[in-house]
């Protein structure tokens, strides 16, 4: 007797830990695929743009979108983004077992004059996310070119106008 009660408290323990790591497995889980009816409303989808100025004169560092149900990562390959009529590469990084970062990204890093972003639905609905036009950088500096390591340094940095102009689209 006292043999099938240690028996029967090592499988209800085991099965007691095997929920819990099933249960620590969905929390980690930070993406969802979106069920069909849900991506083909643009109402369960955000959309966050990064735009990251580059170091050369005509060149971007990054251009991303990244898609949200408002709590989880959205990965579907059936819906796309496109910036000024030409889609995004949709790329999914692994992290740590179950955690997955995607991103909608493109390798055409060249500086314009505005951008236009869409999104296109799996039933080929297309709606406008963002026309995103960046002012003109019109920062003014002094920068001496021979100063004395002895003296304090003033650097001189005047009119700084980094923003950028975004019209939501309806």
């Amino acid at each position: 007797m006292l043999i099938r009660k240690v028996s029967v408290f090592y499988t209800l323990r085991f099965i007691h830990y095997n929920i819990i790591f099933i249960l620590l497995i969905f929390q980690s889980c930070n993406t969802t695929t979106l069920s069909e009816k849900e991506a083909n409303n643009i109402s369960n989808i955000q959309v966050e743009i990064l735009i990251e100025d580059g170091t050369n004169q005509n060149s971007l560092n990054k251009i991303n979108a990244f898609l949200t149900n408002g709590e989880k990562n959205i990965i579907n390959d059936n819906i796309q983004i496109q910036l000024n009529g030409k889609p995004l590469e949709l790329f999914v990084r692994t992290g740590n077992y179950y955690d997955k970062y995607p991103v909608y990204r493109t390798d055409e890093l060249e500086r314009r004059e505005s951008y236009y972003f869409e999104i296109i639905l799996p039933d080929s609905t297309k709606y406008p996310i963002a026309y995103i036009k960046p002012d003109k950088i019109t920062t003014k500096s002094n920068f001496p070119i021979n100063f004395s390591l002895d003296k304090d340094f003033v650097f001189d940095w005047r009119n700084n106008n980094l923003t950028a102009n975004m019209e939501r689209s309806a």
